[in-house]
């Protein structure tokens, strides 16, 4: 699922909408944050170059369990958190307006790696 609703066209991330908050909040199913970056450099190639595309997949985390209906400023935090945890698999160039505090170890894929 992606949090912002649409793909960013200079690859950082934008604005979340509180719809992943809200699903994983109902559902109560942990989340795995998955960053790829280096996309933007696929437009207009020629089939001979080979941009360098990353997948960075995250450590799982769940929300936590809010009573009731959320309100919209509990749903404001919670979407900031998951975001957060996106930045965090991001280099910094990619954050946007999520700066994260902490790089954690991660596992990256690159395209055309084979395992």
């Amino acid at each position: 699922m992606y949090p912002e609703g649409t793909r960013s066209k200079t690859g950082q991330l934008k604005e979340a909408y509180h719809g992943c908050a809200i699903i994983a909040l109902r559902s109560g199913a942990p989340l795995i944050p998955v960053c790829i970056w280096g996309t933007e450099k696929l437009k207009g190639i020629g089939w001979l170059s080979r941009p360098k595309v990353t997948i960075s997949f995250g450590q799982p985390f769940t929300l936590p369990a809010i009573e009731g209906e959320p309100t919209n400023d509990q749903l404001k935090s919670l979407t900031e958190y998951i975001m957060q945890q996106l930045a965090r698999g991001l280099p910094p160039e990619y954050r946007g307006k999520y700066e994260a505090v902490e790089q954690p170890t991660r596992t990256e894929v690159h395209a055309g790696d084979r395992t």
